[in-house]
């Protein structure tokens, strides 16, 4: 059984590629999310865990404080805090220490490529929408 991650640092990493969510900073005012190698110790791939309403999570990015955010467009970036049902995620178990993370605004799923894009699609039970936190 999967439990749920404990308070403290994550690294979201693909099942599938092995590949990390990173938050990059920019001058944008919703910063870009992408993925990249793991390593333990740049910041930019850490990610807290805040319990919210509804049965979802807030992952919080440690070096900026922001939210990981998605819209209907199925882009993923990480944005001021809200309290919007854009910026909460379902985490069903995916097996084998994995998770789903699912959108509550729009159903969809965090998912990723090998190209190193990180969206959301609709669930399809995939590797690539499979993540394991990694304590940092």
């Amino acid at each position: 059984m999967n439990d749920i991650p404990q308070p403290g640092s994550y690294a979201l990493r693909s099942k599938a590629t092995g590949y990390v969510v990173v938050g990059w900073l920019s001058d944008e005012p919703a910063y870009t999310v992408g993925a990249r190698n793991w390593n333990e110790w740049p910041t930019d791939q850490r990610w807290r865990f805040e319990g919210t309403d509804f049965g979802c999570y807030r992952l919080v990015h440690d070096v900026t404080g922001r939210v990981l955010d998605s819209d209907e467009n199925r882009q993923v970036y990480i944005s001021t805090p809200n309290d919007g049902s854009f910026q909460k995620w379902r985490m069903n178990p995916g097996g084998e220490g994995d998770w789903c993370l699912q959108n509550l605004a729009t159903g969809f799923a965090l998912d990723g490529n090998a190209d190193r894009d990180v969206y959301t699609m609709e669930p399809n039970d995939g590797a690539y929408q499979r993540w394991q936190f990694i304590p940092v």
